[in-house]
């Protein structure tokens, strides 16, 4: 069984960017995506409200805590060490600065 306690501190990996169609942000350990055609806030607001969502299910219905971690495809992971490798050297000014994401509470 899950503990709200638990729920309260934990974090999870996530990615945000766009395609040239699409807004999307992943949450790169619960496996969970979310798409918008028009903004990036509104596709991490989504991803926000999935995850939070998805937590309050496990808890609810008592779920084995094995189902926290469910990797994201393959593709998004790529994309997230991307990221990484392009932006190790650059300084933080230069970095787009993500709404901070709220889990679960």
């Amino acid at each position: 069984m899950l503990s709200v306690n638990k729920l309260k501190n934990l974090t999870f990996r996530c990615l945000a960017y766009y395609d040239g169609k699409y807004y999307t942000a992943v949450c790169l350990d619960l496996g969970i995506v979310e798409q918008d055609k028009y903004n990036l806030e509104s596709s991490v607001n989504m991803l926000n409200k999935a995850v939070n969502s998805y937590l309050k299910t496990i808890q609810k219905h008592n779920y084995p805590s094995e189902l926290l971690y469910r990797p994201a495809e393959k593709k998004y992971w790529r994309k997230y060490k991307e990221f990484l490798v392009e932006n190790l050297e650059a300084p933080k000014s230069e970095l787009c600065p993500l709404p901070i994401f709220q889990a679960y509470t």
